[in-house]
């Protein structure tokens, strides 16, 4: 809701701000490649995935906001990425090779690997005046990411065999729940609730994913490779934040501030090599598995307020209350 610097009246019942996203992307890569006589077999698959959501709710540029009963603004995000890459290859009297990909990315930019951009979700209640006279205000910031990938790639040859899978996967998100207040707009951000104001953000990402590489050799040489990378970055805040503005003031006239944040992240990781020959003189498997969470432990709370009156019991800092938790986990094998 932007009023664009002018007023918003709810006179009778709640206001619902609301903004949601549900995005799910299933791929599944397959290459085959047999010759029962031939000298060679090659079989490959690439499985390629972004998914990069932007999801804001908020209440902003509103010169004078009266609200019969409570206010709600909502952020909402579930991102999931299910993608299989497989690749077979076999070769009666030569050399066979599978090989398979899967590469996914929830977040950041398709074409730029370096770039700082996010999977983004925010609740903001900005540059507003706004009075709730019948309840509570409530802003709240959920994002949810997942990833289940596999990728496997066998081969059996004759005299050489080469089986190998890469599984890499990615996830980036910002999630924001804040009263804030631009000393560049010129309406000023006041808030008064009849009941208590609550402002959190949760946060929930997790990437399982396997990768094997199996090799069988009748005569020759047999490598069998596995390789996965795993990476969690997220960024949560949640708060206040007048700036330099000393005239901005949030007040809950018959409740509680509540400030929260919740964040989890999980990685379950298992790559495998596997390489067998019959009677050749070498047969060597691999596999290795990083994992890196990278999470504001705990989330960011912020609180910046330059005015509050004594006349309202919860417009200090000594009254606000801060709940903050992040679980991180990773499990390899």
């Amino acid at each position: 809701v932007d009023a664009g610097g002018g007023t918003l009246t709810v006179s009778n019942g709640d206001l619902t701000v609301l903004a949601n996203s549900d995005s799910r992307v299933i791929n599944v890569a397959l290459g085959l490649a047999l010759s029962s006589s031939g000298s060679f077999a090659g079989a490959g698959s690439i499985a390629l995935n972004w998914l990069h959501n932007t999801v804001d709710a908020r209440m902003a540029n509103i010169a004078t906001g009266t609200i019969a009963g409570a206010l709600t603004v909502t952020a909402t995000d579930t991102s999931e990425i299910d993608v299989g890459a497989g690749a077979i290859s076999s070769a009666g009297n030569g050399a066979a090779i599978g090989a398979a990909v899967a590469y996914n990315y929830i977040g950041g930019n398709r074409d730029d690997n370096q770039s700082t951009e996010v999977n983004a979700v925010s609740a903001v209640i900005a540059d507003a005046n706004l009075t709730v006279s019948g309840g509570s205000v409530t802003l709240g910031a959920s994002s949810s990411q997942k990833i289940v990938a596999v990728a496997v790639g066998g081969s059996n040859g004759n005299n050489f065999a080469l089986g190998g899978s890469v599984a890499m996967n990615f996830t980036r998100a910002r999630t924001r729940a804040e009263i804030v207040d631009d000393p560049a707009v010129a309406t000023q951000t006041s808030v008064t609730a009849s009941g208590g104001i609550s402002i959190s953000t949760t946060t929930d990402q997790e990437i399982d994913t396997g990768a094997g590489g199996v090799a069988r050799s009748q005569s020759g040489a047999a490598i069998g490779v596995a390789v996965a990378t795993n990476m969690i970055e997220n960024t949560s805040v949640a708060g206040i934040d007048g700036g330099t503005n000393k005239n901005m003031s949030v007040r809950a006239q018959g409740g509680d501030i509540s400030i929260g944040g919740y964040e989890k992240s999980h990685i379950i990781s298992v790559a495998l090599g596997v390489a067998v020959s019959s009677s050749g003189p070498v047969s060597g498997a691999g596999s290795a598995t990083v994992n890196i969470t990278d999470n504001d432990p705990p989330p960011a709370v912020a609180f910046t307020l330059a005015n509050s009156s004594a006349n309202e019991s919860v417009a200090s800092p000594d009254t606000v209350v801060v709940q903050l938790s992040a679980v991180s986990g990773q499990k390899v094998t």
